[in-house]
Order: structure tokens, then sequence, then C-alpha cells
């Protein structure tokens, strides 16, 4: 990982959101929408929204150990309790999870529900990072936004930050991260991102 740290805003995270959305219509609606808690479940809910689908489960699955930035991960992925996904054979399924780092999250996804029977198999993220991706893995069927570094969403506590050195109180200021530097300028090596292909 290169280091740097991205701060999303809610604006930020809305404009992903719509994109992947259009993306998902456009190859059809799914039947029902998997967040995978606890990051992807805020996008989840907002792409069934945009998409109004209605159906929409968590599962956990968790691959770092903690929410600090650049977080050690865990061997294997944590698998949750899949009976809170339901029956789901024959289903048009969509999961959804913030951010796809390694893959190894998504393949476990993936390998679980096969077992399932759904008739057919999504994944969308809301942004991927280039700097741990693993070959390996397949690629998610749909990217809001791709680079390298950490990424912090707006509903992640502000102290993960605390972590890195050169990370200062005016990168990080207030819950709404947009209320932070919303010129987008780079901060002390966090960059606040207002808005996706906004400035620098």
């Amino acid at each position: 990982m290169d280091g740097s740290v991205h701060l999303l805003t809610w604006e930020a995270v809305g404009q992903l959101g719509r994109t992947l959305a259009s993306a998902v219509r456009s190859e059809g609606l799914p039947q029902v929408i998997v967040g995978i808690a606890r990051g992807g479940l805020i996008p989840a809910v907002m792409i069934a929204h945009h998409l109004g689908v209605r159906d929409v489960r968590g599962i956990s699955l968790a691959h770092t150990v903690t929410d600090e930035v650049a977080a050690v991960k865990s061997p294997e992925v944590f698998v949750g309790d899949h009976r809170h996904l339901g029956d789901l054979s024959g289903q048009d399924v969509l999961v959804v999870d913030d951010i796809a780092g390694s893959g190894d999250t998504l393949n476990a996804m993936g390998v679980l529900l096969a077992t399932m029977r759904p008739a057919r198999i999504r994944t969308a993220v809301l942004w991927l990072n280039l700097a741990n991706w693993q070959p390996r893995n397949a690629d998610p069927t749909y990217v809001g936004e791709h680079d390298q570094g950490w990424v912090v969403f707006p509903w992640e506590k502000n102290t993960a930050l605390h972590a890195t050195p050169d990370a200062t109180p005016d990168a990080m200021a207030g819950p709404d991260h947009s209320q932070a530097r919303a010129d987008g300028t780079r901060q002390a090596g966090a960059r606040l991102i207002p808005s996706v292909g906004g400035p620098e």
C-alpha cells in the first residue's frame, strides 16, 4: 500500500452509489441485495433504494482484525451465520460491499453463495484498492472507483486516522467529512474526496 489515506464524503459515496445502481440496472434488476456487514450494509441499502429493490439482506464477513488504518488481516475470512440470508435458490443476487482490498472477502462470499444455488450472482463495491488486489480473485462485477491507499468512509470513526502520523484534525474534522476541506485539497497525507472526479 502506498500509505495515502482517502477520506470519502457522503456526497462522494452517494455519487458512487448512483453510478453502481445505474450499471446494475443496465444489466437487469436483482431480486435480492446482500450487504456484507459492516461496511457494505450502507451502500447496499442506498443501491436498493435507487433500484427499487425491497429485499435486502445482510451477512457478516470480516478479513481485517481492527478498524485502524492499514489494519492487519486475519489469515482466513470470518464468515458469520449464513442462515440470515434465507433461501436464495433461483434468485438473482447482488452482493454489495464498501471496499474490496485483496478480494478475499468477495471470494469467500461467492463460495458461500454458490452452495445456496442462486440463479445469478453479481458483486458491487464502492471502492477497489489496487494496492492490495490479488489477481487470483475474480474482479467485482461493478466498481465505483479504484485507487491505491486506505479509504475512510464517512460512517467510520475518524479516530482510525490517528494511526496515520501525517493525518491532522483539519483533514478529519466532524462526523460528516464534507465539512473538512471541501475544496478537496491534499492535507498532510489525508486526501478528502468531496465528490468523485472532483479537484485534487
